[in-house]
């Protein structure tokens, strides 16, 4: 958060910045697995960027950072 940023969110609302981060955020995230290897997949209006997993995870529900996924619709 750059300073303007974290005066902005001091003054009007404590966390308002972050809300509107993640309400501007449209990309939409899966989890794709191929083999014994894990992928995350992010895909936006621009790009489509593929991460591969250092470690297994959960495929219902985990975290990554300081963002958390839970498992909604399944693509067959």
């Amino acid at each position: 958060m750059s300073k303007f940023e974290w005066c902005l969110d001091f003054i009007i609302q404590p966390g308002i910045v972050d809300v509107l981060d993640q309400v501007n955020d449209t990309a939409t995230n899966y989890l794709a697995e191929k083999g014994t290897k894990q992928y995350l997949v992010k895909v936006t209006k621009d790009f489509i960027t593929t991460n591969e997993l250092a470690d297994k995870v959960d495929v219902k529900k985990f975290i990554i950072g300081k963002y958390k996924f839970k498992k909604g619709y399944q693509i067959l």
